[in-house]
């Protein structure tokens, strides 16, 4: 009287795969989201490991994946990791004694597929071989077959559609890879940027590395921080303007001279009318003092004369 074992289809563990994602996607949707990859490779758990332990779990996973990628850029990429020994050192090849130290695999086995495509090309143009402007005239203008073209199409069996599909539509290679977790999809990134001696710094305000673009040599990042209205390179570089005049003389004379002049029109010794006009001519004075087309003494010499007597009211 034993129940008979049940049947499954060959699609039973596709479907009962599909709901236990279904099920875990809940659970794990606003942590799958913080990042890329995670969005592209959630985990799937089993029912009974939920929400608790499958959660915990995959937490942590993230957080050790993120603190190895950490240790992994600062070793491979930071010029300040122990710079007299790693200064001349490529990232590839700090990336190969770093695999030699933690006594992992220097072998990276993945599955890439070369492939064409007419609608999702690889490269900023589309398709890659093309400009923009001959992939429109390609495109756009009507077919009209010459004899050439008849007697290749007849040569290789190829029928009116095909011919025409090869001659307007564009079509370009398409290189992927195939990775089923979050960890390869890193190995993959991380490696390609290796290939393609990609640079990194950390920024000097912020902390946080930065990808180096083209010759443009730069110690901040373009980043704008949570709260704030400029990225590191704005507000950097508007520091270093107040910092740069501030230490200008001809800034420090002409502030030395506006505090003086301005108490005593507070005092009613100097008449605001005649302090309004000496501000302009000051200024003027201060950019040709800062242009080198006026001395320090000179400018100094001109500031003492302006209101000279102080016990005289205007």
């Amino acid at each position: 009287n034993e129940k008979p074992e049940k049947i499954y289809n060959c699609n039973q563990e596709n479907v009962e795969m599909f709901f236990r994602y279904t099920d875990s996607k809940l659970f794990i949707e606003n942590i799958a989201n913080a990042s890329l990859y995670s969005a592209i490779c959630p985990p799937v758990f089993l029912k009974e490991n939920l929400p608790v332990e499958g959660l915990t779990w995959y937490y942590n996973y993230l957080l050790t994946l993120q603190n190895e990628y950490k240790e992994l850029i600062e070793f491979c990429f930071d010029e300040d990791f122990y710079p007299e020994v790693m200064e001349k050192i490529k990232p590839a090849e700090r990336y190969y004694l770093y695999k030699i130290i933690h006594n992992q695999p220097l072998t990276i086995q993945r599955e890439k597929y070369f492939s064409y495509s007419r609608s999702n090309p690889n490269g900023k143009i589309l398709p890659i071989h093309l400009s923009h402007e001959d992939f429109l005239s390609r495109f756009m203008n009507e077919y009209e077959p010459t004899e050439q073209h008849k007697k290749f199409q007849k040569k290789y069996n190829l029928s009116n559609a095909e011919m025409e599909v090869f001659c307007r539509f564009p079509i370009s290679p398409n290189t992927s890879y195939k990775f089923r977790n979050i960890r390869k999809a890193l190995e993959l990134e991380f490696t390609k940027m290796l290939e393609q001696d990609i640079r990194f710094r950390k920024c000097k305000l912020c902390g946080k590395y930065f990808i180096m673009k083209g010759n443009y040599n730069t110690n901040y990042c373009d980043r704008i921080a949570e709260g704030a209205t400029r990225n590191c390179q704005d507000i950097m570089a508007l520091e270093n303007y107040k910092k740069k005049m501030a230490d200008n003389a001809a800034i420090k004379i002409y502030n030395k001279y506006y505090k003086r002049y301005s108490a005593r029109v507070k005092a009613h010794t100097i008449l605001e009318d005649d302090f309004k006009k000496w501000k302009y001519e000051a200024m003027t004075k201060r950019n040709d003092c800062m242009d080198g087309k006026l001395t320090e003494d000179d400018f100094i010499i001109w500031m003492e004369s302006c209101f000279p007597n102080r016990n005289r009211k205007h």
